[in-house]
């Protein structure tokens, strides 16, 4: 574990069905640090979802704390509340001491990030404990998606969570709903923070994939040595599986 002034924190944040797992892999490819053991791809996501269990279990847990989904999809109300609330969460020196040991023993280079979707609705209670536990300098990495492609592709993998599914009409119309808090919140989150805003369509335009990765790894402060191998990363194969 290196020092707090010399660690450098990667938050990938971004709407479910964004191209979070594909663009946290390409970063990881390029030195981004994820640590181990990540969630184990599935059929929604055969090529990893590139996410630790740890910080899946914490935010499953708050979301439960909340009485909301803990897949983070949800009517607007509650994600809103749940961000809001995030914010309120006491911390005691428990908490704090439980994810500082995590990282202690997770993390051994000086950049390393994480990327769970539900990390959005929770990044007040993330960024208050970082920053109590020593750590300043925190980068978030936000991916957006259009919302004419993410909501269809939400409806594909057939979970909206706790919101009611019936008329596909109702269903599209929650799914951009969600959609669109996710994204007020990310935004909100760049307005306050030095952060780093791209969209997942730059990463599969051929004529902008480099200047984009090129981009994100000057903000997050990683080599270039295997920016040929994250490109690759990025596949027409690859992207069917993420969409």
């Amino acid at each position: 574990m290196t020092a707090f002034g010399e660690t450098t924190i990667v938050p990938v944040l971004g709407m479910h069905r964004s191209g979070t797992s594909m663009i946290t892999r390409a970063l990881n490819i390029l030195g981004l640090e994820l640590g181990a053991p990540l969630l184990k791809p599935h059929a929604d996501n055969p090529r990893g979802f590139w996410e630790h269990e740890f910080f899946i279990s914490v935010n499953i847990r708050i979301l439960e704390t909340f009485r909301v989904n803990p897949d983070g999809l949800a009517p607007a109300a509650d994600l809103i509340r749940a961000t809001r609330d995030s914010g309120r969460v006491a911390i005691d020196s428990a908490t704090a001491a439980a994810i500082a040991g995590f990282i202690d023993k997770t993390f051994v280079t000086e950049t390393w990030g994480w990327k769970d979707p539900r990390t959005v609705l929770l990044f007040p209670f993330w960024i208050r404990v970082l920053r109590e536990i020593g750590y300043s300098d925190i980068r978030p990495l936000i991916i957006t998606r259009n919302v004419d492609d993410c909501v269809p592709s939400l409806l594909r993998r057939g979970n909206l969570g706790s919101a009611e599914i019936g008329d596909p009409h109702s269903d599209s119309a929650r799914a951009a709903e969600m959609w669109s808090v996710y994204n007020e919140i990310c935004l909100s989150i760049a307005d306050n923070l030095d952060a780093c805003v791209c969209r997942y369509e730059a990463f599969l335009d051929p004529a902008s994939t480099k200047d984009e990765l090129c981009r994100c790894a000057e903000f997050a402060g990683l080599s270039t040595g295997n920016l040929s191998d994250a490109i690759a990363w990025i596949t027409p194969q690859q992207v069917e599986a993420q969409t």
